[in-house]
């Protein structure tokens, strides 16, 4: 009780008269009521608060209250002391009358006066009437009786206030003729705020005062769902854009004050694509305000000092993940994933499906979209990227990013010169590796069916990207080993570390017993034909691979033509063709070269006809080529040492029969006839001087006798009209030693009736 109506009390007197003019209180009087009063406050040793004490709490909890309100406006004063502002008068009589004379009556009839005039009744908040609201008048019974209706009664007359005033004043005057109690029931603040919702379809001017309502905390009360049903509303109505941004923005600014409960922010977070723009939804029509919708509530939630981001759900930024995938590809999309997963990452071993997607999307950003500043350095700027989002896990992890990243690129890349853009960019990365001891440590190297990534785009079973074999598996890990470190350890494309080597070989193996069942069993060229289908960037990894066989540093010659069957769409057949080439690689494909060769019918008239075509006219690349075919075809080696027998009987059906052979089983006769018919073709081919038409036939000479075949007058009429005739007419000196070569091997195959004639012609 305050210490003037205490005074006040104890200075009234028994009415003396009906009237009193006014009330007059002495210095003792009040020097007297002040020491009572004191003494009534003290405390006799009591543990509990005295009256000032407890009036002075309460008074500090209602500052406290009211300081809670803000800077958005101040609820109604005078509900703090009562309907009406007289709520506080507890000693008012029953009487309105007599509520106040009887009190002063006990001072004296001396200072009688004319009484006034009772006040009239204080009206409803609604009787002033106000010219935003409808032109309805509003009845003044309602409030009174509100208190006595039933809960679907008093609700639906609350509905009906409610679709007439949608102002945030007129919304606090409601709730406080009705009552309610918005912080332990926040279904009325949802309420409140659907139909306010429902008056910006009409109203323009209803969207101040909706984020007036958001921003006010005794209205918008926690739990109350609102953010979320104006997300709702946005995804059901097309607001305009002014419009949707300041709602958006009032959604920011509850997550940076922690307003919004945890569960509600994932739905958000997922309904935000979704709003309508025009005939579609905001990811569609609009992916750039998207994108900028993401990264403002991205750093509302960083800047929030109430809730931090690391004490959020991990469904949360999974789901926000998941959408950031489905986005159009967009450089912010992607620095936001990776914010995003360095910020929230809870643990280096735990997977994040989503890592070996953002890295390849990346990577496949056009370059003009990346930055435009002069003396940017792309190179620096995609390294950086990748690496901040590698250090967030373990060496395990890492590596099956890095594999399942290679993987994806290709997988996806069609585009030759996009794909070369993108692998490039990746292999700068892969060579500038730092920790390559850690990475190789992994397990995940030689896992080959390891779990891939479920999330990863190309896992969709209706992708139309086939999955990868085994054996590519390999020869991705391969490519990848062939890049990792090499700026770090400064070796030579040769030169690999130990630790590269181990994992190679251990690759190697595990290929060579993959492609066993293969056509070709030469690893070196299986790894070529299996690097042809998967139509990667040469990287040089047949060089590797023949290093870490043979343990030898490869010849310059033998890695210009490595490199350039690795790089090209060449086949051992093509390798073979290039005489320089085939010089080069003839120690680490000799095999392979041997059964290439020996597939072709020698004996065909196809082969028969290209080769006089190359022998007459091609120059000297092309008819090497024969010589090259006829040196490495062991089936022919061997069927002209069958040639020493009578030839067969064409007229015989058996022998007919015997003549149908195969590329691997050639006749002993046709193959003598087909070296027999190239001698005459070089000894008289115009293309060839007379020395190197002499040398080749020479050279086929040698190649009968090394292989014991016999040697018939064909070929020695053939060197004797290159070695000789052709010598004569064009004016050459024949040595005796040739001349005298050549009329003994014409003396063997000839009857001497012949020889004696040649020997007649003057040399």
């Amino acid at each position: 009780m305050s210490l003037s109506r205490h005074a006040c009390r104890h200075a009234l007197q028994p009415p003396t008269s009906a009237l009193i003019d006014h009330v007059w209180i002495s210095d003792d009087l009040l020097a007297s009521t002040f020491k009572r009063f004191v003494n009534c406050q003290k405390r006799h040793e009591s543990k509990v608060p005295g009256p000032l004490e407890a009036r002075r709490r309460l008074a500090k909890r209602r500052n406290t209250a009211l300081a809670s309100v803000g800077n958005y406006g101040l609820p109604d004063m005078g509900s703090l002391f009562g309907r009406n502002g007289t709520g506080h008068m507890k000693w008012k009589s029953n009487d309105s009358n007599f509520a106040l004379s009887s009190q002063f009556d006990s001072l004296g009839s001396s200072y009688s006066y004319a009484p006034s005039p009772p006040a009239p009744p204080m009206p409803s908040f609604l009787a002033e009437g106000s010219d935003d609201l409808d032109d309805a008048e509003i009845p003044f019974s309602w409030s009174k009786h509100s208190s006595q209706l039933s809960t679907t009664a008093r609700d639906e007359l609350l509905e009906e206030e409610l679709k007439k005033h949608w102002r945030v004043d007129d919304i606090r005057k409601i709730i406080c003729d009705f009552d309610l109690d918005i912080k332990h029931d926040p279904a009325y603040s949802q309420m409140i705020f659907g139909n306010m919702l429902s008056h910006t379809l009409r109203r323009e001017e209803s969207v101040v005062e909706l984020i007036a309502f958001l921003d006010d905390p005794t209205l918008n009360v926690r739990n109350a769902g609102n953010y979320l049903s104006l997300v709702e509303h946005l995804v059901a109505y097309e607001a305009s854009a002014s419009n949707r941004d300041e709602f958006l923005c009032a959604i920011n600014r509850a997550l940076e004050l922690g307003l919004i409960p945890t569960e509600e922010i994932g739905l958000i977070i997922e309904g935000l694509p979704e709003i309508k723009v025009g005939t579609g939804t905001l990811r569609s029509e609009d992916p750039n305000g998207l994108v900028r919708c993401y990264r403002s509530l991205w750093d509302a939630l960083r800047s929030c000092n109430v809730l931090r981001v690391e004490d959020l759900e991990q469904e949360i930024f999974q789901s926000w993940l998941d959408e950031l995938a489905q986005t159009e590809l967009h450089k912010e999309v992607l620095l936001l994933a990776r914010d995003i997963i360095v910020s929230t990452h809870p643990s280096p071993t735990q997977d994040c499906s989503w890592v070996p997607c953002f890295i390849s999307q990346w990577l496949s950003l056009p370059t003009d979209s990346v930055q435009d500043e002069s003396g940017f350095d792309q190179r620096k700027y995609n390294n950086d990227y990748v690496q901040s989002l590698l250090a967030c896990f373990s060496p395990h992890l890492a590596s099956n990013y890095i594999i399942e990243v290679t993987e994806h690129l290709a997988l996806t890349l069609e585009e030759k010169m996009h794909r070369d853009v993108v692998f490039k960019a990746w292999r700068n990365f892969l060579k500038n590796v730092s920790n390559l001891e850690v990475l190789l440590s992994s397990r995940a190297w030689l896992s080959l069916k390891s779990a891939k990534s479920k999330t990863r785009r190309t896992e969709d079973s209706n992708s139309p990207h086939p999955s990868l074999q085994t054996h590519q598996e390999i020869l991705i890990r391969l490519w990848i080993l062939k890049s990792l470190g090499r700026s770090v350890s400064r070796y030579h494309s040769w030169e690999l570390p130990q630790s590269v080597v181990t994992v190679v070989s251990e690759l190697l193996v595990r290929f060579t017993r993959i492609t066993r069942d293969w056509e070709e069993r030469d690893v070196l060229v299986n790894l070529v034909k299996g690097l042809q289908e998967l139509n990667i960037p040469s990287n040089n990894v047949i060089m590797m691979a023949i290093a870490v066989k043979t343990k030898k540093q490869p010849k310059d010659l033998a890695r210009m033509a490595l490199k350039q069957l690795e790089a090209s769409d060449q086949t051992i057949t093509d390798l073979f063709a290039n005489r320089l080439s085939y010089l080069a690689t003839r120690r680490y494909f000799g095999s392979s070269f041997e059964k290439t060769v020996r597939k072709i019918d020698i004996t065909s008239t196809s082969f028969i006809e290209q080769s006089k075509s190359f022998v007459k006219s091609g120059g000297v690349n092309d008819y090497l080529i024969v010589l090259r075919i006829l040196r490495s075809h062991t089936p022919l080696k061997i069927a002209l040492s069958r040639a020493w027998g009578p030839p067969p009987d064409l007229d015989s059906a058996g022998t007919a029969l015997a003549l149908a052979r195969d590329p691997e089983h050639p006749d002993p006769h046709a193959c003598l006839e087909l070296i027999h018919l190239l001698a005459i073709t070089f000894a008289t081919a115009k293309n060839l001087t007379p020395r190197q038409a002499y040398r080749v036939v020479h050279w086929l000479y040698l190649f009968l006798r090394k292989h014991q075949a016999p040697i018939k007058p064909p070929l020695v009429r053939a060197m004797y009209h290159c070695g000789i005739t052709r010598y004569q007419q064009a004016g050459m000196h024949v040595s005796t030693l040739r001349y005298k070569f050549i009329m003994d091997l014409v003396g063997e195959a000839e009857d001497p009736e012949v020889v004696m004639a040649l020997r007649n012609v003057p040399a």
